[in-house]
């Protein structure tokens, strides 16, 4: 029987190459919920309830959030437990997010503190019609995370951060303290501000502009010609407030950015140039359009010059946009300036209002004269 095994063998591993090969399909884990700041979902509420209701309900997301207030109370013998939560980050919107939980949570739920940042498993269960001011509700909760406390990335700890890194003198020194002051003060009052710093006081040597511009921290190194041009004291730190900050998460990307001219706007010419933007996430449809903004602040205002209108930012898609902008109203002489992707809400047909969407793009511009 041994002398036959080896043709045995042979034939039999014949028939199995002549036989079909089978494939097994292999199972692969889903994919992870999605994680969503609540500012995110806030923002979108406010947009447009509607559409955001539908995008959210029944989706299961990772929804991120700093608690403004927990809420465990017993009725009927029942327990109910809700969490009060709003972005991580400072935003100007009051609008809260309020999260569901089975009983089973009361004690987990009655430990957390303001200013916790949690993380739940959640999905929007109802659609309720609701106004764009409204608290957000009937996000149902499954999981509770705690990850964090206090308000995550706040840009006073990282215009103070830069602060203490940059100065010429050291981290422990006068000028640290005052400049946390100055920056909690203006931040205590919502408004856009920028700190120009000579080039005495910096580590570089260069002239720096610091600023907070819509809840978004810039920098902006001057050259020596743009310092001398701005008569930037070799050793001042000035500041300058704006018009009041309307702080929101940011939706667009501006990847490319250039002004025709290297920046120099011929007094009585149009500016023009170009701007790449695209969605680091999917923008719900709402009513209104987009397009960029540049404003000027000079002596505590703010010069809206125009608005530039866009298609609607796609997430991985690099739009190109022209602009051109004929209202030239600076004086002669060099001008700080920041752009800024917004969406233009025209509800009723008429320019109602917009909304800061991009980090700012902070600029030295040249008015020439005629």
């Amino acid at each position: 029987m041994s002398r036959n095994s080896p043709p045995i063998c042979a034939a039999l591993a014949i028939i199995a190459l002549a036989l079909p090969q089978l494939t097994f399909a292999q199972t692969r884990p889903a994919p992870p919920p999605p994680i969503v700041d609540a500012a995110t979902i806030i923002g979108d509420f406010e947009n447009d309830p509607s559409s955001a209701a539908d995008h959210y309900k029944l989706n299961i997301i990772l929804l991120q959030g700093r608690v403004v207030k927990t809420n465990v109370h017993s009725f009927n013998g029942k327990t109910f437990v809700d969490l009060q939560v709003t972005a991580t980050q400072k935003i100007s919107s009051p609008i809260q997010i309020h999260l569901a939980f089975a009983d089973t949570f009361a004690d987990q739920v009655s430990k957390l503190k303001v200013d916790d940042i949690i993380e739940v498993r959640s999905s929007y269960i109802e659609n309720p019609v609701i106004g764009q001011k409204s608290d957000i509700s009937e996000f149902f909760c499954t999981q509770l995370k705690l990850i964090g406390h206090g308000v995550a990335g706040a840009v006073d700890e990282k215009l103070i951060a830069w602060v203490r890194d940059n100065n010429a003198f050291g981290p422990k020194t006068p000028i640290v303290d005052d400049m946390t002051k100055t920056i909690n003060d203006e931040l205590a009052k919502d408004r856009n501000f920028h700190i120009t710093f000579g080039p005495g006081l910096m580590k570089s040597g260069k002239a720096t502009i610091l600023g907070s511009q819509d809840g978004a921290m810039y920098t902006l190194a001057l050259t020596d010609a743009q310092a001398t041009e701005l008569k930037v004291p070799k050793l001042s730190a000035d500041v300058a407030t704006a018009d009041t900050s309307q702080a929101r998460p940011i939706e667009v990307n501006m990847t490319a950015f250039t002004l025709d001219g290297g920046g120099t706007w011929q007094s009585g010419k149009p500016l023009t140039g170009k701007v790449t933007y695209e969605a680091v996430r999917s923008i719900l449809k709402v009513p209104g359009d987009y397009g960029v903004r540049l404003f000027c602040a000079e002596g505590g205002k703010v010069l809206i010059l125009d608005s530039y209108f866009a298609a609607t930012p796609l997430p991985g898609d690099h739009n190109t946009m022209s602009f051109t902008d004929t209202k030239n109203i600076l004086a002669p002489g060099p001008h700080f300036v920041i752009f800024q992707f917004v969406r233009v809400l025209n509800d009723t047909g008429e320019l109602q209002s917009e909304q800061v969407i991009s980090a700012p793009k902070p600029m030295i511009i040249e008015v020439k004269g005629k």
